[in-house]
Formats: C-alpha cells, sequence, structure tokens
C-alpha cells in the first residue's frame, strides 16, 4: 500500500527480526532477538512486536502500521498468523520470497536472506 507505515516480522533458526517502517518507507525500528524455544515462543514473539509497534505509532503523531507482514517456513507462519489474528484489524501477510526470485538467489531461506529479499518484495 503506498504512503502507509508497515511492519515486516522474519523468522529463522536462529533468532526473529523485525523492522518497522513509516509512511514515507523509512525504517523507524529494527528490533532483533535470538530464539529461545519452547511452548511459549510465539507468544513472547507477538507480544514483543506488538510491543515494538505501538511504541513505534504512539512516538510521534500520525504514524499508524497499516500491514505486518511475515517471513518464515510454512508451519512457523500459520503459528504465528494465528497467534496475531486477535491481536490485527487486518491479517498478516505471508511473503515468500521464492515465488518471485529466480536464478542464483531461488530457494534461500537461511540467514538474513529472507528478510532482505522480503523487505525488497514488500515495498
Amino acid at each position: 500500500m503506498a504512503g502507509a507505515g508497515g511492519a515486516l516480522l522474519a523468522l529463522d533458526a536462529a533468532c526473529w527480526n523485525l523492522q518497522v517502517w513509516d509512511a514515507e518507507r523509512r525504517v523507524r525500528r529494527v528490533l532483533t532477538r535470538l530464539r529461545v524455544s519452547g511452548d511459549a515462543e510465539y507468544e513472547s514473539i507477538v507480544n514483543a512486536v506488538e510491543r515494538a509497534i505501538l511504541a513505534h505509532v504512539h512516538e510521534a503523531g500520525g504514524r499508524k502500521v497499516d500491514n505486518l507482514y511475515l517471513t518464515a517456513d510454512e508451519d512457523e507462519v500459520a503459528a504465528l498468523a494465528a497467534a496475531f489474528d486477535g491481536r490485527l484489524r487486518e491479517p498478516a501477510i505471508w511473503l515468500r520470497p521464492d515465488a518471485k526470485v529466480a536464478g542464483s538467489m531461488a530457494g534461500m531461506r537461511t540467514g538474513l536472506a529472507p528478510l532482505a529479499l522480503a523487505a525488497a518484495l514488500g515495498g
């Protein structure tokens, strides 16, 4: 959506990353955390993401986050989307970098490659 702020949550095997940008597409907040496995991992991630987005919105008047983009493997996206469902006005959007990238970049799903690719495809 042109002129809208947004957020991107990317998960890989070792960590998760959140980027939040404003309506001018300037990244205003970046958060990276190591993953801690356990029964409440997704709930913990959702809580931290919600706090970061609320801090971004309340930090300056007129800011809003219209869309939350997720990039992770299919099972994790389903679990995260379910955890976010009760908190979002609109459903989270799953970015699949592999679907739009050809050649040697196709299939890269580890490290920060999904974050970079999803950011490029989402903007």
